[in-house]
């Protein structure tokens, strides 16, 4: 984890995933409830709903998805 964002009615994560032949390490940004407790540097185990998921061209950052 790479950044915290506490907003009150919600919190907003930046973290990396662990790289893998599928993915490159490149940042994710994710929503959690605002009593969960975290800190930088934490692992998390993460899932995504699928109809809340937002794709963006990681060279461009335009939307894509």
């Amino acid at each position: 984890m790479e950044h915290i964002e506490a907003l009150g009615s919600e919190t907003y994560l930046t973290v990396s995933l662990a790289e893998t032949t599928h993915s490159e390490g490149l940042p994710l940004q994710a929503r959690i409830e605002p009593d969960r407790t975290v800190t930088l540097g934490e692992m998390l185990w993460l899932s995504v709903v699928a109809d809340k998921i937002h794709l963006f061209d990681p060279e461009t950052r335009v939307r894509i998805a």
